[in-house]
């Protein structure tokens, strides 16, 4: 019973503020969209202007288990026809990212990590280890609620289709710390 009294303590606030008398999510709680820009070449190619930005930061600060990771998203397939996911990780900073610029790194054993993946309708693509290909992201801004920066990224579909990625991005969005 007392787990059960647990869940209702976390939902309650919840549905108290995110919803209006009418039931629909209350606009002004939500954060605004934030804006990118991608230009794809290659085997895919186009200007994406209306896919948006959103952030997640951690840092853990946790002896032993020292985090700090940035994920942008810019667009959600379902919603807009493409997405790309940038992820950003540094094992062993319990301090946050810095603005900077941060490449990938075929090793397995690289420290901070760069990840990324793009997705169509149609196809995914990600870093191939094997083709070593460049890829970089510089975060010109950071704060605890908004992420800006641009990015240079090469990836390649399980076909070995090949794609460019260039833009920028001003994602809004969220920092946990624990």
């Amino acid at each position: 019973m007392k787990h059960l009294q647990n869940i209702y303590v976390l939902i309650l606030p919840l549905l108290l503020i995110s919803c209006s008398e009418d039931g629909d999510i209350t606009p002004d709680l939500l954060p605004d969209e934030g804006v990118s820009e991608l230009v794809v070449s290659g085997a895919e190619s186009g200007t994406i202007t209306n896919n948006g930005a959103e952030f997640l930061q951690t840092i853990s600060s946790v002896s032993g288990g020292e985090l700090s990771a940035i994920v942008v998203t810019m667009g959600n397939i379902g919603t807009t026809e493409t997405a790309l996911r940038i992820t950003v990780g540094d094992l062993g900073n319990g301090a946050g990212l810095d603005e900077k610029t941060y490449n990938y790194s075929p090793d397995p054993e690289a420290n901070p990590i760069l990840n990324s993946v793009y997705v169509t309708g149609t196809d995914s693509y990600l870093h191939n280890p094997d083709a070593n290909d460049p890829a970089t992201v510089t975060y010109t801004k950071i704060t605890d609620d908004v992420v800006e920066g641009n990015f240079d990224i090469n990836l390649e579909s399980v076909d070995g289709n090949k794609i460019n990625i260039k833009g920028s991005f001003k994602a809004n969005g969220d920092t946990f710390r624990n």
